[in-house]
């Protein structure tokens, strides 16, 4: 054999194992590729969870009541928690003759989410609202201010009635989801 015969065998040799390398770099690359996409994929960051926690606002009656005398209050207290993949909220509102526990789903991104009517969690909130009501409420961000416009869900006070800062993020509210299950009643859609 000839060294120039020799020669063509040993660089047709190294050139196959040199493609054969690209291969399989390629081959491992996209399938790395593919791995990290399916990662990013499953990583999905919602941009509602920018709302999750709890908000609080108190309408309190500048004068008293003409019949008892009393003045009047009440308390709204939203809480957003993420469940089954969504986000929703348990609404409570309490103060003078209102007893309030509902249940809404969030919708919306992270500038502004509307409360959806879902559900009633107690038998004596049946009638307030009912399934198809939608839109209770939206609340949209403006810097550091949450506005709020009255859907079907207001305030109890007609000067509080026009869009503009009601809530607050509440810190202090402790949410337990179990103790909130155990006094719902699914379905209970009034």
């Amino acid at each position: 054999m000839s060294a120039n015969k020799k020669t063509n065998t040993t660089t047709h040799k190294f050139c196959l194992c040199v493609v054969v390398l690209l291969i399989i770099i390629c081959v491992s690359s996209c399938e790395y590729a593919k791995d990290a996409q399916s990662d990013v994929q499953t990583m999905h960051i919602n941009p509602l969870e920018a709302w999750l926690g709890s908000y609080s606002y108190v309408e309190v009656a500048s004068a008293p009541n003409p019949a008892s005398g009393l003045g009047a209050a009440w308390e709204y207290t939203i809480t957003i928690y993420e469940a089954e993949g969504r986000l929703y909220a348990i609404i409570f509102v309490d103060g003078r003759m209102t007893y309030q526990r509902i249940r809404a789903v969030i919708e919306g991104d992270s500038e502004e989410i509307a409360v959806v009517f879902d559900e009633h969690m107690h038998m004596h909130n049946r009638g307030f609202l009912r399934e198809g009501d939608g839109v209770m409420f939206r609340l949209r961000r403006k810097g550091d201010e949450i506005i709020t416009t009255w859907g079907t869900m207001g305030p109890r006070l007609d000067e509080n009635r026009e869009p503009g800062v009601y809530f607050e993020v509440d810190p202090n509210v402790e949410f337990d989801i179990a103790w909130h299950d155990e006094v719902w009643v699914p379905g209970f859609a009034g």
